[in-house]
C-alpha cells in the first residue's frame, strides 16, 4: 500500500459503495467520499469504515468536487474516482509500486466498460486513456459542470492496468442518463452562445451514428454496439432538441 488518497464523487450510491470502498482499500488507508446530498444511504454507509472521510456538499459540478475532496486528503497523491468503478488487479499492483518521483507527473490508464454484466470492447466507448491519478500541490481539476479535465505541467505516464466501468445498470438506466446528458450539453451550448440549427440538429445525429458504429467499429461488438450507436445518435439528436426549446 502506497501514500496515495482516493477522492470519491457520490450520489446516491448505497448500492456502488460497499464494493467501492472494498477494491480501493487494497491501495488506501484514506478515502475521502463527496457527497452531493444523497438522499439514500450512502452516507450512512460510508461513515462506518474508519479508513473513509464524507464531506456533505451541495453539488457545484465535478471539478470543484474533486478539487474540495482533494484538498482534504491526507496525501499529496491522489486518485480520483466514481463510485461505479472498479480498478482491476494489475492496476491495484501498479499503483502500490509507483515511486512518485516527480510530483509534476500525472498517471493515466484505460478502462472497460459495461452495460450491466456485458462488456463494450469497441466502438465510441474503447480505447480511452484517463489522467486519474496526480499530485494535488501541482495540477487540479477545471471545468464545468459536465466535463472535467485536469491541468498539470508534468509528463503523462501511461499504466498498463485498466479500470472496469459499470457505467450502466441495465438499458433504462442508460437511456435516463442520456437524456441528462443531452440537456446538460445543449445549456453548455447555449452558454457558449451556439444557436440553434437544424442542419446540425439533422445531420449530426446520423453522422454520430455512422462515426460510432462504422468507422470506431462498434459492430464488432453485435447488437450491443448497434444499441449504443443509435444510443449515442440519440443523444445529439436530443441535444440539439433541448438547444431549440432554450433559445
Amino acid at each position: 500500500m502506497t501514500n496515495i488518497s482516493v477522492v470519491l464523487i457520490t450520489l446516491n450510491e448505497a448500492d456502488n459503495i460497499r464494493d467501492f470502498i472494498a477494491n480501493v482499500s487494497n491501495i488506501t488507508d484514506d478515502i475521502i467520499v463527496v457527497d452531493a446530498q444523497s438522499t439514500d444511504h450512502t452516507v450512512e454507509i460510508a461513515k462506518k469504515y474508519s479508513q473513509v472521510s464524507v464531506i456533505s456538499h451541495p453539488w457545484k459540478g465535478f471539478s470543484a468536487a474533486r478539487n474540495l475532496g482533494a484538498e482534504s486528503a491526507r496525501y499529496d497523491w491522489i486518485l480520483a474516482l466514481d463510485a461505479d468503478e472498479r480498478l482491476s488487479d494489475r492496476l491495484i499492483s501498479e499503483i502500490n509500486t509507483l515511486s512518485f518521483d516527480n510530483p509534476e507527473d500525472v498517471y493515466s490508464f484505460s478502462f472497460l466498460n459495461y452495460i450491466g454484466k456485458t462488456p463494450v470492447f469497441y466502438g465510441s466507448w474503447s480505447g480511452v486513456w484517463v489522467k486519474r491519478v496526480y499530485n494535488k500541490n501541482f495540477s487540479s481539476w477545471q471545468g464545468d459542470f459536465v466535463h472535467e479535465r485536469l491541468r498539470f505541467s508534468g509528463r503523462v505516464v501511461k499504466l498498463t492496468g485498466i479500470f472496469h466501468h459499470y457505467s450502466y445498470r441495465d438499458w433504462q438506466h442508460l437511456y435516463k442518463k442520456t437524456d441528462r446528458y443531452a440537456y446538460l450539453a445543449s445549456k453548455k451550448l447555449k452558454e457558449k452562445g451556439r444557436e440553434y440549427s437544424i442542419v446540425m440538429h439533422t445531420l449530426s445525429p446520423v453522422w454520430r451514428f455512422v462515426r460510432d458504429f462504422v468507422v470506431k467499429g462498434g459492430f464488432l461488438d453485435g447488437r450491443t454496439g448497434l444499441f449504443i450507436a443509435i444510443n449515442n445518435a440519440r443523444l445529439v439528436y436530443k441535444k440539439y432538441k433541448y438547444l431549440k426549446d432554450i433559445s
